[in-house]
């Protein structure tokens, strides 16, 4: 016998003892049964989430989930966008406002969890949002449990509907971009699909779309976008979108483009080219002579870098001049030649989808480089 029980046997009879020890080794309440203590009966239920922008007009325009006994019903879409996503989180919200009275939301010992279509909630303050994953496009119906708190989501309604249509590029300019597609339903801003345009054909398709009317915006690098309004898909239908011209032009899709390479150590935490107009970014960086792989990283993140628009060279045959084109992989530029060690210049230019190079030691680039001072190793 334990030490805590020897203490027990000496104060409390046998029976009592008895109850008492299992008192003390039965498990305790789990967390849906302890945080539905919080419930109160609610009047509405709704479904937020990313998949509907978190969209609190809901509360206004939408019913909400349909109370039946100790369960409640509800529909959700989950449109191509969300899918890539690989989770998506949502919130099941009472009486159309955040947090008081609770939501039903993550329970607190299930944190960074990720549920397929099911899982506990439990009634928080100001909780975590519910981590789910739906793996393809369509509508959802959704039953919450009161009794178990617990939710359940099934695929009711595939989305199969697609867009299709070919982009086309008012210049001679090559290599021609690929284009990015991105969908959302008319007059409103929350993207629901993307896709991209074939870089040879101009082809591009979006999938997985649910009938109805749809906005296309249009945009590669060195191009203005364009933006297709209305334009209509039936369910489970095909539209053809027809031609979409991009004419020349430039609004950098970046807020910041970084030089990383092999001479800097693939530095992510390096400063931003200074953006000169915009679509021209410049830096001076101090580099030993060598040969080097490197990218112009954007927006702080790897992804849509620039890169080589051809096959790697790693007998250090790249010049210090030339095109790049926007890469998501491991198409680094180069190996490119600094036959010095010094402090060079390099441009960037989006409208041209072009590189140059330059030891600022050369009359061209210190009068180009101004007076901007800034430069890093």
């Amino acid at each position: 016998m334990g030490a805590s029980a020897s203490f027990l046997a000496g104060r409390f009879p046998a029976p009592l003892l008895a109850g008492a020890l299992i008192l003390l080794t039965a498990p305790g309440p789990s967390a849906a049964e302890r945080h539905s203590a919080n419930r109160a009966e609610a009047t509405t239920i709704h479904i937020l989430g990313e998949f509907n922008g978190w969209d609190t007009s809901l509360w206004t325009t939408d019913p909400g989930m349909t109370h039946v006994g100790n369960t409640w019903v509800g529909n959700f879409s989950v449109t191509p966008w969300f899918v890539a996503q690989g989770y998506q989180q949502f919130k099941l919200v009472t009486d159309r406002a955040w947090d008081v009275p609770p939501d039903y939301c993550l329970c607190p010992d299930r944190l960074n969890e990720y549920t397929t279509l099911s899982g506990p909630l439990c009634l928080v303050p100001y909780g975590l949002n519910v981590q789910m994953y739906a793996d393809l496009p369509g509508r959802y119906e959704m039953v919450l449990d009161e009794t178990l708190m617990r939710y359940s989501a099934r695929l009711i309604e595939p989305f199969t509907a697609a867009i299709t249509g070919l982009v086309r590029f008012n210049t001679a300019f090559m290599p021609l971009p690929a284009a990015e597609v991105l969908v959302s339903a008319s007059g409103t801003t929350l993207t629901l699909a993307r896709a991209f345009s074939d870089p040879v054909t101009g082809a591009f398709r979006v999938e997985g779309l649910d009938g109805g009317s749809y906005d296309l915006t249009v945009s590669a690098t060195g191009y203005l976008p364009r933006t297709v309004t209305g334009v209509g898909v039936a369910a489970g239908g095909t539209t053809n979108a027809g031609v979409i011209a991009l004419d020349r032009g430039c609004t950098s899709a970046w807020t910041a483009i970084q030089v990383v390479g092999d001479f800097n150590g693939w530095n992510t935490a390096v400063p931003s080219m200074t953006q000169i107009n915009a679509c021209q970014w410049e830096q001076a960086v101090h580099v030993v002579a060598g040969c080097y792989y490197m990218k112009f990283r954007t927006n702080n993140v790897w992804g849509n870098d620039y890169g080589t628009c051809a096959v790697q060279d790693p007998g250090c045959g790249v010049p210090l001049s030339g095109s790049v084109c926007v890469v998501n992989g491991e198409n680094a530029l180069g190996k490119i030649n600094f036959p010095v060690t010094e402090d060079y210049l390099f441009r960037l230019d989006e409208a041209q989808n072009t590189y140059s190079i330059q030891p600022l030691a050369t009359p061209a680039a210190r009068r180009t480089w101004g007076s901007l001072k800034v430069r890093y190793r």
